[in-house]
């Protein structure tokens, strides 16, 4: 591939779904499990739902409901809706980390800084930032900055450039997997520090989480 492609990737075969391993499952007990408030997703320019911590609740239903729309781009081949997921869940779950890593410790709870879970605009960073911080967090090795560094000039290629440039549809394929590889890396670290006796929600949280991502995807 040229250099306006942004990433090395193997050329994929014409099949495309088949080319893409499948998504993990989605995440039922890691950060949801923390939520044990039925509330409706805030509305995140309320400060007052800031306040009450409502903003931790809509990130967490987020992540689940990216991973179930990251399953369906799978199943119906959208390589291009997997590529915006990916990029959009690994942030998420770097913002999460990095908060883990920096907040302030009282005893075994941890202090998060709520700026990391919603856009605001004294904490405001985009995705090259956030991998610099979790790069100086120790959250992310040299090489996972480096191939994050590389995907996302990849992402933005897609996105940007896809219609003038010689790159194929079926070359996207290759860098799902990649994706795939760095978001299950990340989500098993964060299930270490959350959920380290491996503990799962009991069936009403999993029933309220279940209702908060139907929610978020719209189905209520």
């Amino acid at each position: 591939m040229g250099a306006s492609r942004g990433c090395v990737c193997e050329r994929a075969s014409p099949t495309l779904e088949s080319e893409w391993r499948a998504p993990s499952g989605v995440c039922h007990g890691t950060l949801a499990h923390v939520i044990d408030d039925p509330s409706p997703a805030p509305d995140q320019r309320d400060p007052r739902a800031l306040q009450s911590g409502e903003f931790f609740e809509n990130f967490t239903h987020s992540v689940a409901a990216a991973r179930l729309l990251l399953q369906r781009a799978h199943e119906q081949g959208s390589l291009i809706e997997g590529l915006v997921l990916y990029a959009s869940s690994i942030d998420a779950l770097l913002r999460n980390l990095v908060a883990l890593r920096l907040g302030g410790r009282d005893g075994t709870a941890v202090q998060l800084d709520p700026r990391y879970f919603y856009h605001e605009k004294t904490k405001w960073m985009n995705e090259r930032d956030l991998y610099a911080e979790a790069l100086s967090a120790k959250v992310l090795s040299q090489p996972e900055f480096q191939e994050l560094e590389d995907l996302y000039r990849f992402r933005n290629a897609v996105i940007h450039r896809f219609i003038i440039s010689g790159m194929t549809y079926a070359e996207i394929s290759p860098c799902l997997d990649r994706y795939e590889t760095v978001l299950s890396r990340l989500f098993g670290r964060l299930r270490e520090i959350e959920q380290p006796d491996g503990d799962t929600p009991n069936a009403e949280t999993q029933r309220q989480i279940h209702e908060r991502v139907a929610r978020k995807l719209g189905n209520h």
